[in-house]
């Protein structure tokens, strides 16, 4: 089984926060897509033209970023 293993020196101010945010990442992913479906439903089911292009551009912003919300699906 392969592994991934993530070190960091915790005594090293810039490194303690990447390791913040490596811990926290699933949080924020999943705060973003609760955030998708919310636009999503608005989009879908309210006929919201402004939910739609807000998850165009949440769309763009992760894109420019280089992830989506299926990386994990």
């Amino acid at each position: 089984m392969p592994k991934g293993i993530l070190k960091f020196d915790l005594s090293d101010a810039f490194e303690e926060e990447l390791f913040k945010l490596a811990v926290k990442s699933k949080d924020f992913y999943f705060a973003v897509q609760e955030f998708d479906q919310y636009l999503r439903t608005e989009a879908k089911y309210m006929n919201d033209k402004k939910a739609r292009e807000m998850r165009e551009l949440l769309y763009a912003y992760l894109g420019d970023h280089g992830v989506n919300l299926d990386m994990l699906s």
